[in-house]
């Protein structure tokens, strides 16, 4: 289940503000601390804030092409290029393609056995949300009632 998040600014790069179980809670705890930096902090009166939903980084496996470019900037290195060459030419596309399934097969084990994923994410379903629900400025049961 995907975890929630907000931060204060739209263009802000670093959303560090805590995960939430549900997109409800995000907002419930945004709403209260923004409302208190307003109040207590007289900053400026924040009226919005971001929430979204954080998506697990996973990196995808090596790329076979790359490697085989890499393989053969080393060949080149100890013997003539133009064997090399010849050697190179022979991998078909099926053989590229084959390497390509095994390295993922070998990725996707290696990432599962040693749960070496990454420890940030990707923020998406970003939605802005109004910091007093009822109104700018206003607190929910605040009545801006004029004496007559």
């Amino acid at each position: 289940m995907s975890k929630w998040t907000w931060v204060r600014d739209e263009g802000q790069e670093l959303w560090m503000n805590g995960f939430y179980e549900t997109k409800e809670a995000a907002i419930c705890d945004g709403r209260d601390e923004i409302q208190v930096e307003n109040k207590e902090f007289e900053l400026e009166n924040r009226e919005k804030f971001y929430i979204g939903k954080c998506d697990k980084y996973i990196p995808g496996p090596p790329n076979a092409d790359l490697i085989l470019e890499q393989m053969w900037d080393r060949m080149n290195d100890e013997f003539q290029p133009d064997i090399v060459e010849d050697f190179m030419n022979e991998i078909s596309v099926k053989d590229d393609r084959l390497l390509q399934r095994k390295l993922e097969k070998a990725w996707n084990e290696w990432m599962e056995e040693t749960q070496n994923y990454p420890n940030f994410y990707k923020i998406i379903e970003v939605e802005e949300v109004n910091v007093y629900p009822d109104g700018p400025g206003q607190q929910k049961g605040d009545k801006n009632e004029e004496m007559s």
